[in-house]
Parts: structure tokens; sequence; C-alpha cells
């Protein structure tokens, strides 16, 4: 299979794609809200300047990679200063303070770091500060087995903590509700730090030397190679009532980067629909 097969050119979808009502009417009366991270993402919990539990979330500067964001229904992707950065007022905190084990994660104190691995003082293409959410789910499962990382301390800390089998390649971070100061919130925010196209093994080396750069040689993860495993979206009836498969659309399964500043992740066919679990991971930072 052709690894840029995924890329075509579609027309312009409009600025808004407003889904029927009886798509919406799958929400029922959760008030719940929903953000969603795609790509290559570092979460971890930190104390806030008034020493309170906050969620950092974090994705390195890497030239090739799409950074964006966009609300449910809307389909074209926006610059990530369009939608905001803290949410900690706007979404009602929960008591979720550790990462499931279907997510790559690994402690810094496996790898020998006694500060934060996310430094809020710098800039990142998106740098999220978050309240604990409700909880972290993960969606869109792949296979480990596909995950092929060489020996090192965060390989060997990502297998003590981590799921053998399954990992999500979409991760939904739920809250009870938007704060009473923006009913207007959406149900569903989604950020975005992903290629147009899929990398191979030598571009995912040169992911993981850009996080280096942001976070630090003692992040010493690599990979081995990428194989050709793709994982299709889920099904609506494989997913919580209150979450959309139009909401795991991945930036490659839309119109992808031809028209800069105007993507629209409009899906294409069922069958041209695709991620690869070993591509641009998400990764939770214990202590």
């Amino acid at each position: 299979m052709n690894r840029r097969h995924f890329v075509k050119t579609l027309a312009i979808a409009p600025l808004l794609f407003t889904k029927p009502a009886s798509a919406i009417s799958m929400f029922g009366s959760c008030s719940c809200v929903n953000i969603l991270l795609h790509g290559f993402f570092f979460l971890e919990f930190q104390k806030d300047e008034n020493d309170k539990d906050m969620l950092v979330v974090a994705t390195p500067p890497y030239p090739y990679h799409e950074f964006g964001c966009r609300d449910h229904g809307r389909w074209r992707l926006q610059n990530p200063s369009m939608c905001d950065s803290d949410l900690r007022t706007k979404l009602a905190p929960g008591s979720k303070l550790k990462f499931p084990t279907k997510m790559l994660s690994f402690s810094k104190t496996d790898l020998q770091i006694g500060h934060p691995f996310i430094d809020v003082t710098k800039a990142y293409p998106i740098l999220l500060k978050l309240p604990p959410p409700l909880d972290i789910v993960p969606l869109r499962l792949g296979k480990r087995s596909d995950v092929h990382l060489l020996d090192g301390k965060a390989k060997r800390s990502i297998d003590s903590y981590c799921d053998p089998t399954f990992l999500g390649l979409v991760l939904r971070l739920k809250y009870d509700s938007a704060s009473p100061t923006d009913p207007l919130f959406p149900k569903t925010r989604n950020f975005y730090a992903e290629h147009c196209n899929l990398p191979d093994i030598n571009e995912m080396k040169n992911i993981l030397n850009a996080a280096r750069a942001s976070f630090g040689n003692e992040f010493d993860l690599d990979m081995a190679d990428i194989p050709p495993a793709v994982v299709p979206s889920d099904k609506q009836n494989d997913l919580p009532d209150e979450i959309s498969p139009d909401d795991e659309s991945a930036i490659m399964e839309g119109d992808p980067c031809f028209a800069a500043n105007f993507h629209s992740l409009k899906r294409q066919e069922e069958d041209e629909r695709s991620v690869e679990p070993a591509t641009c991971p998400i990764f939770g930072v214990r202590s």
C-alpha cells in the first residue's frame, strides 16, 4: 500500500458544516464537555500558581506538523491561537489525577527528571492549561504490538505502566460541564498536532528529536520501525453517546494541506480513513 495514498485534493468545504438533527440528537441530555487530543501531545499534572492541581498539555515545535483546533460540527481547522489555551475557569474541575493504562505514559522518576517535564514558561505550538478532568478516556484503540520501541529508560518505563495489548490513538478529556460564565462552550473541542501525510520511520525519529529539544535529553525514546498497521475510526455503537465518530477524524483523513489555512476535515470514504499506532503518539508524564 502506498503510504501517501491518503493524500488527495478535495473541494474546499464550506466554512461551517452543520450536522443534521439526527446526528446532533445522539448527544442526548449529557452535560459533559470533551477535549479531544489528536497527534503528538504530552500531558502532565502540575501545581498552578495557587498550588492547585492542573493538567498541562503541550506539543513541541516541529516544522512538518500541522497545529490546529476545531469544535464539533465545524470541519474547518483553525489556528490554535483562535481557541482558548487556558480553560481552567471555563471547565468544571474533576478529580482524575492518573493516566489510564491504555495510553502511553512514563515516569519522570524512571527517567531521573526532578523538575516539571513541561515548562509552562516556554512557547509551544499548543500549550493548554486545564483543570483535572472527570475522566481520561483513550479512543480509537490500536495495538501496542504495532509500536516498536527501542530499549531505553523511557521504553522500560512505558512497559511498566501501560497495557500490553491496546493504546488509544485519540485521547478524550471529559469534564462535567462548561462554566456558567461561558454557556456556549462546545460539547467537543479538538486539538491537533499531526502530519498531513503518514510519516516514515526517519521522520518519526526527527519528531522524537524535536521532543528532546523541547523537554530534555532524558526523554530517550526511539523507534525501530513503523509497521503498516492502520486503525479505522470507531463506530457510533462503540462510543459513549456524547462522542461522535466525526470527532475522531485525523488531519490526513480530510482535505490535507494543499490549501494552506483552509484545511477541511470533512471525512473521506470509509476505506480511506486510517491512522497508524506508531505515528505521533500521545504520552502521559507521571511523577
